[in-house]
């Protein structure tokens, strides 16, 4: 898809810079969704995770967009498909609340975008499926012990 838009959320996680390399290196241009936080701008959080990934600094060709995948107001404009990787990754039960929020609640404006704007959408799910269990797990398994 040379010359596309892939608009990326999780833009501050582990896989957003490297998946933004990769769809660069194609021709792609990239769309990140991100948000402010902890008195960092939302290009200075996405910065800082390129920086992470061994990128001195973030390629020019990525655009920022500044939102919160909670608030359901995402609207990078238009582009062609969607690799959504935001997710809280929290065991903290404290945090059970805001899990919920983002790795469900998030999705919602997520699959709305897709559909609106008829383009493809990818989504990075958990690795943590497993249910209530413990010891070894395989993948034909995943559906025991779900509550």
């Amino acid at each position: 898809m040379k010359d596309g838009v892939v608009f990326l959320t999780g833009a501050t996680g582990a896989l957003c810079p490297w998946i933004a390399q990769q769809a660069l290196a194609h021709g792609m241009n990239v769309r990140v969704l991100a948000r402010s936080a902890s008195e960092l701008s939302a290009s200075e959080r996405v910065a800082r995770s390129f920086a992470m990934a061994g990128n001195r600094t973030m390629p020019a060709q990525v655009e920022v967009v500044e939102g919160d995948i909670c608030d359901g107001q995402i609207d990078p404009g238009r582009v062609d498909v969607i690799v959504h990787c935001a997710a809280c990754t929290s065991f903290n039960e404290g945090q059970a609340q805001a899990s919920r929020q983002t790795n469900v609640g998030g999705l919602r404006p997520i699959f709305d975008l897709a559909r609106r704007q008829k383009i493809p959408l990818v989504h990075v799910s958990t690795a943590f499926v497993s249910g209530n269990r413990t010891g070894r797990v395989l993948e034909t398994e995943l559906d025991i012990g779900q509550q």
